[in-house]
């Protein structure tokens, strides 16, 4: 990494894996210590979604993909895709009939 780098991204992180990491200082003259290990556990496309619009990622009743709470007749999953609040009714049902029709 260049010199006074803040942060890294590991592009070939795969989801639902926990990595471990510690960090050493190189220059010319020497190599610092290790630091001291930090894990981190990524997500899938999807969890990200499901911890903004439910404050968790795991499958819990609010929050599974077929689950409906704002009875729009969107199930989560279809909010995902569709980039809806599931949280909200919408104000106009035009979405709603729309999705349905496109689906018989």
């Amino acid at each position: 990494m260049p010199a006074n780098t803040l942060s890294y991204t590991d592009h070939t992180a795969a989801p639902r894996i926990t990595y471990y990491y510690q960090i050493i200082a190189v220059n010319e003259a020497s190599e610092s210590l290790p630091n001291n290990e930090v894990n981190t556990t990524t997500w899938t496309k999807l969890e990200p979604w499901r911890f903004n619009n439910f404050g968790t990622i795991e499958i819990v009743e609010g929050a599974a993909k077929s689950a409906d709470i704002d009875l729009d007749k969107l199930i989560n999953l279809e909010e995902y895709a569709l980039r809806t609040d599931p949280n909200v009714t919408p104000l106009s049902p035009y979405l709603t009939s729309l999705y349905q029709e496109s689906s018989h």
